[in-house]
């Protein structure tokens, strides 16, 4: 059965446009709303108002979410002309033209890695992605190795993820004609980057349906722009914006406490989350006062309040995979550990998000109003419990504690 919510936004889509011009949706789903239901829903409401299946194109973000999809079409009898990721579609639309013959590079990082070992060796203590993503290069630099990089494309008949789209994009814009399909439905748009955008933009389409969630844009190291879901209705004319707000997932707490979270960004769409599942304990904040020895910190926690505790099994989900490497050294039964950015998605009974700790979390490196969705993404995993673990000295915290201390049961583990 479809809330009031879903089921408008899976009609939205296939009402007439009275002005000639393509119909443009974008809808706004929070965590555990059930967007993809509503996205599966919007599907067959367009197949069962007549619209030609075949002329339908589904564009997720993974390989991960295209299966998942299929397998919940299959389960009610549905099909699309296109159901994949982004980079498959525009590797589809390359492989139309005549005479194209080159081949795809998947792991883009490892050739990168080698390119900077050599060419780039007062850089060779640092790691990889590190020098990559910590501004280390200057703009000679830069230009060095991206000219390094493109000449091993050139020369090895190569094309990697990026080009993938860049490339789409340009034939599409050339030939709109190679693109068959006129209706085109976008999973995790808040993952969308740039140059996706002007994919997306290239594509001869009636019909658009947007599904994500700004609250959850937490790839920006991967290219993702947050300002592209906010500003949509920018972008393209007559764009009609709904939203999903009622949180199947998690109990009341836990979803007042995502509302509240995500007011520490300074830009965000504006929503409230409503709960359906009932008020029940407090979130709670450990600390660990005048210590910053994560694996002492972990090892109190564990003997001062998980062994006694009721709630497991137990999720631990971290900011670094430095610190889940040191929390996965010290396992016990009925715990699991990943990072925030793993569990994007995914939902469990019980959360501990470990690491509320200065230049940890939010991290030092980033976007603080990422860090802040990142926190989001992290509280919304939680379906019945959720504890934070801190540690602090009395000049260094993280900036994310006055808000816990506010909001959170304290519980004080030395």
């Amino acid at each position: 059965m479809l809330t009031i919510e879903q089921s408008k936004a899976s009609e939205s889509l296939w009402v007439k446009n009275s002005n000639g011009e393509a119909t443009i949706v974008q809808l706004v789903a929070g965590a555990g709303s059930g967007k993809t239901t509503t996205l599966i829903q919007t599907l067959e409401t367009g197949i069962h108002n007549g619209y030609d299946s075949s002329q339908i194109c589904l564009i997720t973000f993974t390989r991960k979410a295209a299966a998942e999809m299929l397998e919940r079409m299959k389960a009610r009898n549905l099909q699309a002309g296109y159901v994949g990721t982004m980079h498959a579609l525009g590797w589809q639309i390359i492989k139309s033209m005549h005479g194209f013959n080159k081949k795809i590079l998947l792991h883009k990082e490892n050739i990168l890695y080698d390119i900077i070992r050599t060419d780039f060796k007062q850089y060779s203590h640092i790691p990889v992605d590190v020098v990559l993503r910590g501004r280390i290069f200057n703009e000679d630099e830069q230009n060095r190795l991206h000219y390094t990089y493109t000449l091993y494309k050139s020369n090895n008949n190569l094309i990697d993820l990026d080009d993938l789209i860049f490339e789409a994009t340009r034939i599409l814009r050339k030939n709109p004609e190679k693109f068959p399909y006129s209706c085109v439905l976008v999973d995790e748009f808040q993952d969308t980057s740039p140059d996706q955008l002007d994919f997306i933009k290239s594509m001869t389409f009636k019909k658009l349906f947007v599904v994500g969630d700004d609250w959850q844009s937490i790839y920006k190291f991967r290219g993702a722009d947050v300002g592209i879901a906010l500003n949509f209705n920018k972008t393209f004319s007559g764009v009609q914006r709904l939203f999903l707000t009622d949180n199947f997932r998690s109990q009341r707490n836990i979803v007042t406490l995502g509302n509240k979270a995500i007011k520490l960004s300074k830009n965000y769409i504006r929503k409230k989350l409503r709960a359906h599942q009932q008020k029940t304990s407090r979130p709670i904040c450990h600390i660990a006062r005048q210590n910053e020895d994560i694996s002492l910190i972990w090892r109190l926690y564990l003997e001062k309040y998980f062994y006694k505790s009721k709630y497991k099994p137990l999720t631990v989900l971290v900011r670094t995979n430095h610190i889940r490497k040191i929390v996965e050294s010290i396992i016990p039964e009925n715990v699991s550990v990943m990072t925030i950015h793993s569990s994007k998605g995914m939902e469990f009974e019980n959360v501990l998000i470990f690491g509320i700790a200065d230049h940890v979390f939010p991290h030092r490196w980033n976007d603080y109003n990422e860090e802040v969705r990142l926190l989001y993404v992290a509280i919304t995993r939680a379906k019945k419990n959720l504890e934070f673990l801190s540690w602090e000295t009395d000049t260094k915290y993280s900036s994310f504690m006055p808000f816990l201390v506010k909001h959170c049961k304290l519980n004080y583990l030395n």
